[in-house]
């Protein structure tokens, strides 16, 4: 047995590679698949209530509120992959913008109060040895970083503090 422990170290053959290893990497898509608009009006009567939640189910899903040019603003969502395909730790990003065809004058600052779900899939499954593997979620409410949830396992990190800037936010790409 110690033979075939030094043969493979020899080998330089990856330990997930071998059976019964694991090889477990974070969800390989994304896809909001809620979004409504709960309420419209001043920005600070909406912000009462917000709320997210990344449970054991396929999904998240968040209550949010932001600052639009009139109280009639659209809003839209979105969510890019930002890391590489089959990272341990798969990150993604959830873009909220809205638009408004002009301002308006208001007596607030207006504000659309909205609910989103996303819901990921493709991850490998875990084998009999248990590695790394997660995703995180940031959220961007028209460009800039509003939030950010993560559920990982091990050494791997969830969400930094203080959040990038929305510089940092570019699709992943392969080399």
């Amino acid at each position: 047995m110690a033979g075939v422990v030094v043969g493979l170290l020899l080998t330089a053959v990856p330990v997930n590679a071998l059976p019964g290893f694991s090889n477990h990497t974070g969800p390989q898509q994304a896809q909001v698949t809620e979004f409504e608009i709960l309420d419209r009006g001043c920005l600070d009567e909406l912000t009462d209530y917000s709320r997210s939640s990344l449970g054991g189910g396929p999904g998240y899903e968040s209550v949010g509120t932001i600052a639009t040019d009139n109280k009639d603003a659209s809003l839209s969502a979105r969510v890019d992959r930002v890391s590489e395909q089959g990272s341990d730790r798969s990150t993604f990003v959830l873009q909220i913008r809205s638009t408004s065809a002009n301002s308006t004058a208001s007596d607030c600052r207006p504000g659309v109060q909205y609910r989103v779900g996303v819901s990921f899939s493709g991850s490998n499954p875990p084998g009999l040895f248990p590695d790394d593997h997660g995703h995180r979620l940031f959220t961007l409410e028209n460009g800039r970083p509003a939030g950010c949830t993560a559920s990982v396992t091990g050494s791997l990190a969830g969400c930094p503090r203080p959040l990038p800037t929305e510089g940092a936010w570019q699709p992943a790409t392969a080399a």
